[in-house]
């Protein structure tokens, strides 16, 4: 049986995530290839799929959700919520923590071209 991170680079070694696998809402495809994106309208979806430990089992899921203009300036109008992959159990989200919310965005603000997202400029 393969890993699933079989066939794919390494993370950077600064990354938090390890491998991962992310999933985006249907809106952004037409656009995830690109360099730049536009502003992302509200309820845009990023869900990261990740194996922190390099034991090839996906053991957290990191999500996204796009709020409305304005809700949110200093994470880019962005909620953070960690979810266990077991049974969907919310374990924590940037509305209730803020040190996961400043985990979350000290990474996250670096990426203001692609609307805070990293994991894009990929193609299918």
């Amino acid at each position: 049986m393969s890993s699933p991170a079989e066939g794919l680079p390494d993370p950077p070694d600064n990354s938090p995530h390890k491998t991962v696998q992310i999933f985006y809402s249907k809106n952004i495809e037409p656009v995830i290839a690109d360099a730049t994106l536009p502003t992302l309208p509200k309820g845009t979806v990023a869900i990261k799929k990740q194996d922190r430990d390099g034991d090839g089992t996906f053991d957290q899921y990191m999500v996204m959700i796009k709020g409305e203009k304005g809700s949110d300036p200093a994470a880019g109008d962005w909620e953070f919520a960690q979810y266990k992959p077991s049974d969907g159990t919310l374990v924590t989200s940037s509305k209730d923590d803020a040190g996961f919310k400043d985990f979350c965005t000290g990474c996250h603000k670096a990426f203001t071209d692609t609307d805070w997202l990293r994991g894009t400029g990929l193609s299918n």
